[in-house]
């Protein structure tokens, strides 16, 4: 209701009242089915606004029928607000505008004004799945803050906290799970996982294993020893010892192998395997010690005794291979009886190698010699000892060999049978005479 509008208005039913009754009725004119009703001028509409949008201000709506003077009518009604919003959900705020204009007409206007809820919440910078090496820790466990992104009354800002499921071992690895479950300031789900992918512990490797090696007879075996295995890395250790066995298959004569195994496993169960083969060396043969060389008796001269001759291979302990073998002989044993006396060693060494060595003393009647006891110009035993030159009136007879004779000496001459030549020893081979 305009206040000036009124007060002339009043004056004039005032005024009229004093100048009599046909005055009063004109002031009631305006009231009368001659006046048009009053309407609410440019009523708010329906609107719909965010949750952190202000409200658009309560303020009286004016009414007014458009006339003026007596019929004019108009003013201002109050309006009343009902508000059936929540925080998080939205809803709506009635805004009612009820009251009569001063003719008792009623006047009335609903303006709706839809709050639309709060945004759902979302976990801030969510943690991604990583992979970790072995011995590698994970980040710290922390909340994580979730947000709206709106401010005041729409704002929806807070933590959850998170778990850990620890699915690994020292050795094959696994997987470490954070999860943050819970839910925003209005009970909407919040969820997330991160997946720490930790690598298994790397298998172990023996260190510095000992190679094959090939030893002669008589030489120290190395020994046995543990062998240690590492897989070198000081933040994931995988490391120990493994014990060895030995398999000897030698002997003092023929040697063989000797085979150390190491067979085990690493912290983590991986296996572990290592063969060193030593190969050793059989024991070398034996050789006669100053076997006897052949030698030449004339008559007269003390032939030297048959002795057992010694073998040795000149090493000791268990490569040592030594011993004696007897000796046989054959042939004349009077160097004046001219001829070869044969003397021969056979036998084996302590480890079954043969052993032989010949001998021949050779009882030399080749010269003239009053010693020899073989008369001058005379024919003995098929030898002819000569002092001077030997003169044939007829012809001379050299009776054919097929082979040379044993220890020749310088001048010996034969007649081959093979060659049909006659052949003489110059000191180093059999020359033909023609």
């Amino acid at each position: 209701m305009n206040p000036i509008k009124n007060l002339k208005q009043n004056c004039s039913y005032f005024i009229l009242f004093i100048l009599g009754v046909v005055a009063s009725q004109s002031a009631f004119a305006q009231c009368g089915p001659t006046c048009s009703a009053p309407t609410i001028q440019n009523p708010p509409p329906d609107m719909q606004i965010l949750c952190d949008e202000p409200l658009p201000p309560l303020s009286d709506l004016y009414y007014d029928n458009g006339e003026t003077g007596v019929c004019e009518n108009s003013g201002f009604i109050p309006g009343m607000i009902q508000d059936n919003t929540d925080p998080c959900f939205g809803g709506t705020i009635v805004i009612t505008w009820q009251g009569q204009d001063v003719c008792g007409n009623s006047l009335a206007h609903t303006q709706t004004i839809t709050v639309e809820p709060m945004p759902l919440a979302m976990i801030q910078n969510p943690p991604f799945d990583m992979t970790l090496s072995c011995g590698e820790f994970p980040p710290t466990l922390t909340d994580l803050t979730y947000d709206n992104g709106r401010t005041g009354n729409c704002s929806n800002v807070g933590t959850i906290s998170g778990t850990v499921n620890d699915m690994t071992d020292g050795c094959n690895g696994g997987t470490i799970v954070y999860t943050w479950q819970g839910q925003d300031n209005c009970g909407n789900p919040l969820a997330h996982t991160q997946t720490f992918t930790v690598a298994p512990t790397p298998p172990a490797v023996l260190i510095n294993p000992s190679g094959d090696m090939t030893i002669s007879c008589g030489d120290p075996i190395p020994p046995l020893i543990d062998l240690d295995f590492s897989n070198g890395d000081p933040s994931c250790s995988n490391e120990g010892v493994i014990a060895g066995s030995v398999q000897d298959m030698t002997d003092g004569c023929n040697g063989g192998t000797v085979v150390y195994t190491w067979n085990g496993q690493d912290v983590c169960g991986n296996p572990l395997a290592h063969i060193q083969t030593i190969t050793v060396a059989p024991t070398p043969p034996a050789q006669f010690i100053n076997p006897p060389i052949g030698i030449t008796l004339n008559c007269g001269d003390a032939v030297p005794p048959l002795v057992d001759l010694q073998f040795d291979n000149g090493l000791t302990g268990i490569c040592n291979n030594s011993g004696t073998i007897s000796g046989t002989q054959s042939g004349p044993t009077d160097p004046c009886q001219g001829g070869t006396l044969v003397r021969t060693w056979t036998g084996q060494d302590a480890c079954g190698n043969t052993l032989t060595h010949t001998q021949n003393i050779i009882f030399s009647l080749d010269e003239c010699d009053p010693n020899n006891g073989l008369p001058l110009n005379q024919v003995v035993e098929g030898n002819l000892c000569v002092s001077g030159s030997v003169h044939a009136s007829e012809m001379m007879r050299l009776k054919p060999r097929t082979t040379a004779p044993a220890n020749p000496q310088i001048g010996t001459i034969y007649f081959d049978d093979n060659t049909k030549k006659l052949r003489v020893w110059d000191g180093a081979a059999w020359r033909a005479c023609w």
